[in-house]
Formats: C-alpha cells, sequence, structure tokens
C-alpha cells in the first residue's frame, strides 16, 4: 500500500472516531437532559377525591410559561377553596401510561376524581396563558360532588 493511501485510511479512520465520538456526547447529553436513566416512580392514586394535574417540564419557552403558571396556580391554591382535596401533580413525559389512561391531549390538564376514580370534571384547554386553569369551575365541581354524596 502507497504512502498516500495508508494516509487516506488513517485520515477517515480518525473522522469515523470523531463522528462515533461526537454521536455518543449527544446521547449522552440528550439521556442526561431527559433524565433517561432514572426510575421512573409509580403514582399512587388513592382511593378517595383527588386532582391530577397531568404537566410538562420540557418545550418551547411559551408553553413552559403556561406549565409553570398552572403549577402556580395550584400550589397557591387554597386548601379549603378545593375541600382538602389533595392535588397529584403527573409529569406527562414520565408518565405516558396515566395520560393514556386518562386521555390526556395536552398539558396542562387538570382532572377531578371520585373515590371510585372515575372522572368527575377535566379541563383540557388553556384559559389565558398567565392563569391556564379554571379553578372555579373545579371548585363548583367539588362541592356538587361532596354535596351529591352526602
Amino acid at each position: 500500500m502507497a504512502e498516500g493511501q495508508k494516509r487516506n485510511v488513517h485520515q477517515r479512520m480518525l473522522v469515523g472516531g470523531m463522528v462515533l465520538v461526537l454521536i455518543g456526547v449527544v446521547l449522552g447529553l440528550k439521556a442526561w437532559q431527559e433524565d433517561w436513566f432514572s426510575p421512573v416512580t409509580p403514582v399512587e392514586i388513592p382511593p378517595q377525591p383527588v386532582l391530577l394535574l397531568f404537566n410538562r417540564y420540557r418545550g418551547c419557552e411559551c408553553a413552559l410559561n403556561v406549565y409553570k403558571a398552572a403549577e402556580r396556580q395550584v400550589e397557591v391554591w387554597p386548601e379549603e377553596a378545593r375541600s382538602s382535596v389533595p392535588v397529584i401533580v403527573i409529569n406527562l413525559d414520565r408518565h405516558p401510561d396515566l395520560g393514556q389512561r386518562f386521555k390526556v391531549q395536552r398539558a396542562p390538564t387538570l382532572i377531578l376524581l371520585d373515590e371510585a376514580g372515575r372522572v368527575i370534571y377535566q379541563q383540557n384547554e388553556v384559559i389565558q396563558d398567565d392563569l391556564p386553569l379554571d379553578l372555579k369551575t373545579f371548585e363548583q365541581k367539588i362541592r356538587e360532588m361532596k354535596h351529591g354524596r352526602e
């Protein structure tokens, strides 16, 4: 093999190796950012009335602002206003199975379940970007659900 051919083979091997390293770095970063290797803890839905907030934690900046606004709304929602019904926040990216189970199409989605796990009310549409959830309607649905049981 001529000297020029050997050099050409070595250059190709070097470029191929660099491409493989670059692919490895990109996959490693993606795995780290998306938490591929962390175990997914199961979500326990108790046999009592409960609110499920399906949310996401990645996306474009405008979508992330809506997701954060929904979570802030729930964080400051007084327990008395929701009649002490607990709220479980579910990461839709980590629990797509629950999203399918409750027919969640987009985030944020808030769902009220009764003690048997039946959907009483579900909000799929965002009301406005800074206040995406219609908490007053949920408060009314909770009162109706509790009043109907008494």
